[in-house]
C-alpha cells in the first residue's frame, strides 16, 4: 500500500479514536480499518488482514505518541529536565524551526573552541610516522576517538548497544588492537569494566593503510562541525533521545510500565514453557541436542521497558544537568555520560534502554538476552489487557521469534539440515509481484525466516496453553471480527503485526529478513492450524500439501494440548 493511502487511513482512524474509548473499541476499529473481508484468506491472507495497512501507519502512530509525550499529559508531575526540554521545543516551535536553528548555527560558529581542537589534531596528523610507529598511532586514535565523542559523534551509540548485549565493548571500527581499560580518556569519566568481558581499542590497520583510514577519522571530526537538524522534531529526537524516553514513560505512567512488562514477562514464561514442552517431546533430536537446546532455553533472560533509571530521583540525579547549549555537540555528553555514571556497579545489560523506534526487538544468541523497545508495549501490537489471542499473535510472536534466534546456532549433526533446506525451498522464488527483477534470497533469510517460523508455531501453542488456563478473554467487536472464530483472530492479529515489517524493496530482498507478505507466506502456508481455522482446502496458497517439519515428523495442530 502506498505511504499516501497509509498516512490517510492513519487520519481516519485517529479522527475517529475517541481518547476515552475502551482500549478494546480502538483495537477493534484499528483492526477492521486494515482488513479487507472480500479476500479469500486461503490465497492472499496478507490482503485480507492488511490491505490497507503497512509500516507507513505503524510508524506514524509512534511518532504520534512522541509528539503526545513532548506535550505532556496535564496535571502530570513533570521532572525538572524534562520541563527543561519542553521548554526547549517550545521555544523552536514559537520562534519557527528556521529561526530557531539559525540560532543555534550563529552559536556554534562563534564558539571555536571545537574548530580548533579539530584543526590542531589534523595538523599533527601531517606528520606521518604513524604509518611505521603503532605507538603514535594508537595515540593518535585514542585522541581521535575522545574528540569524537566530546563533539557528539553518533558512532558511539552502537558501542553501548554491544556492550548491554554481549558484555564487550570495542570503540572504533576495524579489527581490535589491544586490551583497553583505559576508557575513561575517551569518555572523560572511568567506565566500569568489573563485568565486561572484553574490551578493545578498534581501528588497527596496517601501516599501509593507515593514510586512507586518518583520511576517514578526519571526515569524521569535521562531520560534528554540521548544522543543526532541520525541524524541531530531528533536533529531540537525534540530539535528546534519554529525555525524550523519559517523557514517552512518564506519558504511559509507571502503572502501564509495571503492568505491561509484567504481563508480557507472564507471557514470555508462557511461551518458554510450551517450547520447553515442544523440544523435550521432539521425536527427531537426539537426546543431546534437546539438551542444548533447553539449556539454552533456561538460560533466556529478557530486558524491556521498565528500567530503573527512569524513576523519578534516579533520572533527575543523572540527567538533571542536561545541557541546551549546542545540542548536537553535546548528545554524547547529555546522553551516554550520565549511563555511564548510573551503570557503576551494574550489569552491562544496564546500557539498554528501550527505543521507541530501532528494531522492536532483537535478541543475542551469545548471551541469551532480548530486548524489547517501546512498539512492542503499545497500541496497535500490545496492551495487558488485551485477551490471549491478541496478546500471543502480537507481542507474543514477536518474543517468541526472539527465543527462535537461540537455536539456529547449535550444532545439531544434520538434525536441522532437512528442515532447513525445506525452509530455504519455502522462501526461495518469492518475487516482488509490482518489480519481478527484485527477488528473496533464502540464503541471506535462513535465520529469520527460522525464527518466525518457529515463532507463529509457539507463540499459537502458548495461546492455547494460556486459554486453557485462563480462558479467551474479552474480544475486540465489530462487524468483521464478530464473524471471526478465535484462532481466525489470533491469525489476523498476527498478520496486523507482521505488516509493522518492511515490504517489498531492494534492501529487504537482499537483507537477513524477507519482506514482510514472503515472511507471512512462510510462516503459516504450511502450518495446519491456520489452514484448519480458515478451512483452507489442500493445495490453496495457504495450505501447501507439504510442509516443513518442526523437530517433529509432522506438526498438527492440537487444540487440547496439556502441559505438566
Amino acid at each position: 500500500m502506498g505511504s499516501r493511502l497509509a498516512a490517510f487511513l492513519l487520519l481516519v482512524f485517529v479522527y475517529l479514536v475517541n481518547g476515552n474509548d475502551d482500549i478494546l473499541e480502538q483495537k477493534g476499529r484499528f483492526m477492521e480499518a486494515g482488513m479487507d473481508p472480500t479476500v479469500d484468506p486461503c490465497e492472499d491472507f496478507w490482503s485480507f488482514a492488511n490491505a490497507n495497512l503497512s509500516s507507513d501507519v505503524y510508524d506514524q502512530l509512534i511518532s504520534n505518541n512522541v509528539l503526545k509525550a513532548i506535550a505532556g499529559r496535564p496535571g502530570k508531575r513533570r521532572g525538572m529536565v524534562v520541563e527543561a526540554l519542553r521548554k526547549e521545543w517550545d521555544a523552536c516551535l514559537y520562534k519557527t524551526p528556521e529561526q530557531y536553528q539559525r540560532e543555534l548555527a550563529l552559536q556554534l560558529e562563534s564558539d571555536s573552541l571545537q574548530r580548533q581542537e579539530i584543526e590542531d589534531h589534523i595538523k599533527r596528523l601531517s606528520n606521518k610516522s604513524y604509518t611505521t610507529d603503532n605507538r603514535i598511532y594508537i595515540t593518535h586514535l585514542i585522541n581521535i576517538h575522545r574528540l569524537l565523542f566530546k563533539y557528539g559523534s553518533d558512532e558511539f551509540d552502537e558501542n553501548f548497544v554491544h556492550l548491554a548485549l554481549f558484555d564487550e565493548i570495542a570503540v572504533g571500527s576495524g579489527n581490535p588492537l589491544f586490551e583497553f581499560y583505559k576508557m575513561g580518556i575517551i569518555f572523560g569519566e572511568e567506565v566500569d569494566m568489573r563485568q565486561v568481558s572484553a574490551a578493545a581499542l578498534n581501528g588497527y590497520v596496517k601501516p599501509e593503510d593507515r593514510i586512507s583510514s586518518m583520511d576517514l577519522y578526519i571526515h569524521r571530526l569535521n562531520q560534528t562541525l554540521r548544522s543543526p537538524e532541520p525541524d524541531c522534531f530531528s533536533l529531540v529526537l537525534r540530539n535528546y533521545p534519554m529525555v525524550l524516553k523519559k517523557m514517552l514513560h512518564d506519558y504511559y505512567g509507571q502503572d502501564y510500565v509495571d503492568q505491561a512488562s509484567s504481563q508480557f514477562r507472564d507471557d514470555l514464561d508462557t511461551i518458554s514453557k510450551t517450547a520447553e514442552t515442544f523440544i523435550a517431546n521432539s521425536n527427531v533430536l537426539s537426546d543431546e541436542t534437546k539438551e542444548k537446546m533447553l539449556e539454552n532455553l533456561r538460560n533466556n533472560t529478557f530486558y524491556l521497558i521498565d528500567h530503573p533509571i527512569f524513576e523519578d530521583g534516579t533520572f533527575e540525579r543523572f540527567f538533571g544537568n542536561v545541557t541546551f547549549h549546542k545540542p548536537a555537540q553535546n548528545r554524547n555528553i547529555n546522553n551516554i555520560l550520565p549511563l555511564i555514571r548510573a551503570a557503576a556497579g551494574k550489569s552491562p545489560t544496564f546500557y539498554f534502554t528501550a527505543d521507541w523506534v530501532a528494531d522492536n526487538a532483537y535478541h543475542a544468541w551469545h548471551t541469551h538476552r532480548s530486548f524489547f523497545d517501546w512498539p512492542v508495549f503499545v497500541f496497535p501490537v500490545y496492551h495487558p489487557s488485551y485477551p490471549t489471542a491478541l496478546r500471543f499473535s502480537g507481542a507474543g510472536f514477536i518474543g517468541a521469534h526472539e527465543l527462535g534466534h537461540d537455536f539456529t546456532k547449535i550444532e545439531a549433526n544434520g538434525e536441522f539440515s532437512e528442515l532447513a533446506d525445506c525452509l530455504s525451498e519455502y522462501y526461495a522464488h518469492k518475487c516482488n509481484p509490482e518489480r519481478p527483477e527484485i527477488c528473496t534470497d533464502p540464503k541471506t533469510s535462513i535465520g529469520e525466516n527460522f525464527a518466525d517460523y518457529f515463532g507463529i508455531r509457539m507463540a499459537y501453542y502458548a495461546y492455547k496453553r494460556a486459554a486453557a488456563g485462563h480462558g479467551v478473554g474479552r474480544r475486540p467487536r465489530g462487524t468483521i471480527l464478530d464473524r471471526l472464530s478465535d484462532d481466525q483472530l489470533f491469525f489476523v492479529n498476527f498478520a496486523q503485526t507482521t505488516a509493522n515489517f518492511n515490504e517489498w524493496n531492494q534492501e529487504s530482498a537482499e537483507k537477513v529478513h524477507s519482506p514482510a507478505p514472503v515472511r507471512l507466506l512462510g510462516a503459516l502456508s504450511g502450518f495446519r492450524a491456520f489452514s484448519n481455522a480458515f478451512n483452507c482446502p489442500a493445495g490453496s496458497k495457504f495450505h501447501r500439501k507439504e510442509h516443513c517439519k518442526l523437530y517433529d515428523t509432522d506438526v498438527k495442530p492440537n487444540h487440547n494440548l496439556t502441559y505438566n
